[in-house]
């Protein structure tokens, strides 16, 4: 991995340490049954909202002012996240996660940030979610088999054991972040470098 001298960066959500702890609980339900996979630590769950990638210094005065102002003009909202699943088939599922509802005001928000900050990347329909795990690219057949057997059982009768896997909660977000990917060595962590009020009034009701 070649070194980076310029910040990563992304538009995106922190989770509260109560949410953590549910997400945690909801990892080790699935622990038990999928091999091979790496799950997130607690500290590391977030929502992405923009990827933003690698960025001099000299440009980010001019993304915060843009993220300012925008969050001046933005609702604060709530989520309802309610699913666990997967991206893909599982034959070659790679990412697992937590899902939400969709919600108007965060993808209002999203589609703005992403008209002020293009990127290269193909504009995708936003879903909001939080990863809990991602499957290791090396993976033994047999190992790659059963992994597959359980995520099919997960997304046909929502359990991946003997009990369900069941996930319910909300959250009430009256800000979002421009956040920063920092590697020690092997290890990664995102990092809060600034933080936006979400101030335009019609804020839902919720809690976390």
């Amino acid at each position: 991995m070649r070194p980076r001298y310029d910040p990563r960066l992304f538009i995106g959500l922190t989770t509260s340490r109560t949410v953590q702890s549910k997400l945690e609980a909801c990892q080790a339900e699935v622990r038990k049954h999928l091999f091979n996979w790496h799950f997130i630590p607690p500290t590391n769950f977030h929502i992405t909202l923009h990827f933003i990638g690698e960025v001099s210094e000299s440009q980010i005065p001019e993304i915060d002012r843009a993220m300012n102002r925008l969050g001046s003009q933005m609702p604060p909202f709530t989520l309802e996240w309610n699913s666990v699943d997967f991206f893909g088939e599982p034959d070659n599922a790679r990412v697992l996660f937590v899902g939400a509802d969709p919600c108007p005001e965060l993808t209002e928000l999203t589609t703005r940030i992403a008209d002020i900050i293009p990127t290269r990347r193909a504009r995708k329909e936003f879903h909001p979610h939080i990863t809990l795990a991602k499957a290791r690219k090396q993976m033994e057949p047999d190992t790659k088999v059963m992994n597959a057997n359980m995520l099919r059982r997960l997304r046909e009768h929502n359990r991946i054991g003997p009990e369900p896997v069941q996930i319910e909660f909300s959250t009430v977000h009256r800000e979002f972040m421009l956040m920063e990917t920092v590697w020690v060595g092997r290890v990664v962590s995102y990092e809060v470098r600034q933080r936006y009020s979400l101030e335009g009034g019609g804020a839902n009701s919720g809690g976390y």
